[in-house]
């Protein structure tokens, strides 16, 4: 064939998302070529160029062919001709000879590549590997594959301007592309989404990729995604078994999808092993998981800013960055959970998922739970949820199963910035959680809870105090509900372990109630039996004993296991009785004896792990530094 020869053919109009997986699409009248060098390939670019609008193009390449790139963004491959479909085909490789676009697709375009390689550079400039214009379409087929390819400019594999459509089929693939970190805010090291529309769907894969740019914009939200950016008006669709895996944005929100407009994930589509969290929904984007798992990804499963919908799926063996927030899901705007699964996540606060309030962005944060489970995640606060913001677990919502290091197995509440606020409804439960310290099921700090309907808190464990629920919040209200003690049934039963209050440990006032509750409870009358089970007579609870400094004077206390002496005297005094958390004390030399009241309360801050705790005495005789009335901190 001559370079520059024209065919004229008679052609079918077929619209372009209606293609078939086959070259044809179902077509006879279709121009073929076969290219196994850049002379044939530049032969068929002017060919199709210069063959008018309203055709079809079959193109099969064989070996490594290197072509001349297109270097302006107007200057598309095929030239300007429109209503035309071009597939390409085959075992070869095209790569580029010099920096430049490999594939650019203009309106009225589309182009299909099945089973192709496209190779990019390994310093192509801002050039990505394919670029898609408004009104142009591309789809990778087969075992097609972009690949190679560092740039420093947006979109490493493909670039998808406003108004063009990306579909990969089959075992496609767009791997190991790199946005580099010489220039910021730039994004999308595998494909970036422009106010564009990308689906993924069978088995194909956007893996390997990296985003090192870095970010000028507040909170590193400028700049993003290892894996797949999507812009403000972007939408991107995961479905059958398509996966984001593997790929990293060490200084961006997340290596996996960036989410700037809208993201639906599908099916057994999944978003795995990707460092720096598997999804980002920015503010003002909405994610809607409809199935799919979000699995494995360091750095945490998602970030959430905007508004999550997770109507099925699992998010699972995610543990969270440095940062230490939401192993599973952290969220600091709206989070609806209507089923799935949000299982063995890791993190320092929020095993499972992370409810802040106050973030950065002025956020309102709440989080809905519907339905489905939270379980077998690990954290030192709040394994199951941890709750800086409002929370609502109705209908069959589950929080089981998780294990705290530190207080709350299952939710730990506590409020920074506004109220934070637990509600339990119809038959929402927590159940089966675990603290190495107190609040097997809950701890509320100073927030409140209510619940009502048909909640239920049973059988959790703390080894420390309450069992269900270990109270020093600002209210806790019950309409409704079940909270067991140590009088049901063993499998329902809260259990404390060394500690009090089976099923409240109310340590603001200084008491505990460890029974069944009635139906009524607020913070004046808790409804509790009260049940306080073996008196402890020889030694104070092991969480006092060491030297205590009151705040407002240069004395001191020294608690051993049954005494306790004052800096301020040489008096022992040696611990006789305890009621509940009243202890008697007999001095040393005479056969006097005082009652005082000691309780524990728990210092906060956002490094509470570096705060010690308080003891709050009353109760003591004397004056001045005699009077141990007041608050001791430890030494």
């Amino acid at each position: 064939m001559k370079k520059g020869l024209i065919l004229t053919v008679m052609l079918v109009s077929v619209l372009a998302l209606g293609y078939s997986q086959s070259a044809s699409w179902g077509v006879t009248n279709v121009a073929t070529w076969n290219v196994t060098n850049v002379a044939t390939w530049i032969e068929v670019v002017n060919g199709i160029r210069s063959g008018g609008n309203n055709k079809n193009y079959s193109i099969t390449v064989t070996g490594t062919i290197s072509i001349p790139p297109t270097t302006a963004n107007a200057d598309y491959t095929f030239g300007s001709v429109t209503n035309t479909n071009i597939t390409i085909e085959g075992s070869g490789t095209l790569s580029l000879s010099s920096n430049g676009v490999l594939l650019n697709i203009g309106a009225g375009q589309t182009v299909i590549t099945k089973d192709v390689t496209l190779r990019g550079r390994s310093n192509n400039g801002g050039y990505s590997v394919v670029r898609v214009s408004g009104g142009g379409t591309f789809y990778m087929e087969g075992k097609a594959s972009i690949s190679g390819n560092i740039i420093d400019d947006n979109g490493g594999g493909v670039y998808l301007s406003k108004g063009a459509t990306f579909i990969m089929k089959g075992s496609s693939s767009v791997s190991d592309n790199t946005v580099s970190g010489s220039k910021q805010n730039k994004s999308g090291g595998g494909v970036y989404v422009g106010d564009a529309t990308f689906i993924m769907q069978d088995s194909s894969t956007v893996s390997g990729n990296i985003n090192s740019s870095s970010s000028s914009g507040s909170g590193n939200t400028s700049a993003g995604g290892g894996g797949v950016y999507v812009g403000g008006d972007g939408t991107f669709t995961m479905r059958d078994n398509a996966s984001v895996s593997g790929n990293s944005a060490p200084n961006s929100p997340c290596g996996g999808v960036y989410v700037g407009g809208k993201f639906s994930l599908q099916d057994n589509a999944k978003i795995t092993n990707n460092t720096k969290r598997g999804v980002y929904n920015r503010y003002g984007a909405t994610f809607i998981m409809q199935g799919g798992m979000i699995s494995n990804n360091t750095g945490g499963g998602v970030l959430n800013d905007g508004t999550f919908t997770m109507e099925d799926g699992i998010i699972s063996g995610n543990t969270a960055d440095a940062n230490g927030r939401g192993g599973g899901v952290y969220n600091t705007r709206n989070f609806t959970m209507r089923n799935g699964i949000i299982s063995g996540n890791t993190s320092r606060i929020g095993g499972g998922v992370h409810v802040q309030e106050g973030h950065s962005l002025g956020s309102y944060a709440s989080f809905t739970m519907h339905g489905g489970t939270i379980t077998g995640n690990i954290a030192n606060y709040g394994s199951g949820i941890y709750i800086d913001g409002r929370c609502t677990l109705q209908g069959t919502a589950t929080v089981s199963g998780n294990k705290s290091n530190c207080h709350g197995g299952g939710v730990f509440l506590i409020c920074s910035y506004g109220d934070a606020f637990l509600t339990m409804k119809d038959n929402a439960s927590i159940s089966g959680n675990t603290a190495s310290g107190n609040g097997g099921g809950l701890y509320i700090g100073n927030g409140g809870i209510e619940l009502q309907d048909n909640a239920l808190i049973s059988g959790n464990t703390a080894i420390g105090n309450g069992g269900g629920i270990y109270f020093i919040g600002k209210s806790l209200a019950k309409t409704g509900g079940v909270i067991y003690g140590d009088d049901a049934d063993q499998n329902l039963k809260n259990i404390v372990i060394g500690g009090r209050g089976y099923a409240v440990y109310e340590a603001k006032n200084g008491g505990w109630r460890n029974a069944t509750a009635g139906l009524t409870m607020n913070t004046n009358s808790y409804g509790f039996w009260l049940n306080e089970g073996e008196p402890i007579t020889t030694k104070f609870p092991s969480d006092f004993a060491g030297v205590w400094k009151r705040n407002n004077f240069s004395n001191f206390l020294t608690f051993t296991e049954n005494t306790v002496k004052s800096s301020s005297s040489d008096y022992v005094w040696v611990l006789t009785r305890i009621s509940g958390n009243t202890y008697t004390m007999k001095r040393s030399d005479t056969a006097s004896t005082i009652t005082i009241e000691v309780r524990y309360r728990e210092s906060f801050g956002p490094a509470w792990d570096s705060y010690p705790a308080a003891l709050i005495v009353s109760g003591a005789s004397g004056s001045g530094q005699d009077n141990w009335n007041g608050s001791w901190d430890y030494q």
